[in-house]
C-alpha cells in the first residue's frame, strides 16, 4: 500500500511540471509535505457553510513539511515515519533533522527523488554525494560538512539543499538538540 502511495507522489510531481511546461504562463506550484499517523475528521464551518476536515498533530506535521519544501526547494518531501518500508523500491535522499515551526520535536526528513526504475545516474550520484555530506553535519564535523557541500555545489549547482546547507553552514547555524531549527 505504502509503495501506491509515493508511486502517487511521483505521478503527481511529474503530471505538475508537465502542466507547467505546456502553460509556462499559467505555472502550477505544487509541493507535497506527508506525514503518516493518526488524524481526527470533524466538521469546520458554521451550520450555513461547512466542511469536513482532517485536524491532528499528523496533518500539522505534514503541512510544516510541505513549507519546508520551499526552504529546500524540493517539491516531495516526507517524515522518517512516512517512508516506512519500501526496500529498494525508490530512489530517497536523507536531508537531516528539523525543528519545524510550531514543534518541539524534531522530524527527521526524507526527500521522494524518483522510483529507482526512473531514476536518473545523476539523481542516483546526488543522493550518494549527499548522504557523508549530511552525516557530518549530524556529527559536528561543520568545517568537512561545509567542504563536502561545496564540492556537491559545483556538481549540482542548481540543487536546493545542497545550497540551503550552505547557507545555513556559512552563516554559522549548528544543530539544536540534533536538529536544524527552520521557522
Amino acid at each position: 500500500f505504502l509503495s501506491l502511495q509515493l508511486r502517487a507522489l511521483l505521478e503527481m510531481r511529474d503530471a505538475a511540471k508537465q502542466f507547467n511546461e505546456r502553460l509556462a504562463g499559467n505555472r502550477l506550484l505544487t509541493r507535497f509535505g506527508v506525514d503518516w499517523g493518526p488524524v481526527t475528521l470533524t466538521t469546520v464551518g458554521a451550520h450555513a457553510h461547512y466542511e469536513y476536515r482532517a485536524v491532528g498533530d499528523t496533518v500539522n506535521t505534514a503541512a510544516r513539511i510541505q513549507e519546508l519544501n520551499k526552504t529546500l526547494g524540493t517539491r516531495v518531501l516526507l517524515s522518517h515515519p512516512g517512508i516506512g518500508d519500501t526496500g529498494n523500491e525508490f530512489l530517497m535522499r536523507d536531508l537531516g533533522y528539523f525543528l519545524l515551526r510550531g514543534k518541539s520535536l524534531a522530524v527527521h526528513v526524507y526527500e521522494l527523488v524518483n522510483d529507482r526504475a526512473s531514476a536518473t545516474q545523476e539523481q542516483a550520484d546526488l543522493c550518494a554525494r549527499f548522504a557523508p555530506a549530511i552525516d557530518a553535519v549530524r556529527n559536528g564535523q561543520y568545517q568537512l560538512a561545509l567542504a563536502r557541500f561545496r564540492e556537491l555545489k559545483v556538481a549540482f549547482p542548481e540543487d536546493g539543499p545542497t545550497a540551503f546547507y550552505l547557507r545555513t553552514l556559512t552563516s554559522g547555524s549548528t544543530l539544536d538538540q540534533g536538529a536544524l531549527r527552520v521557522d
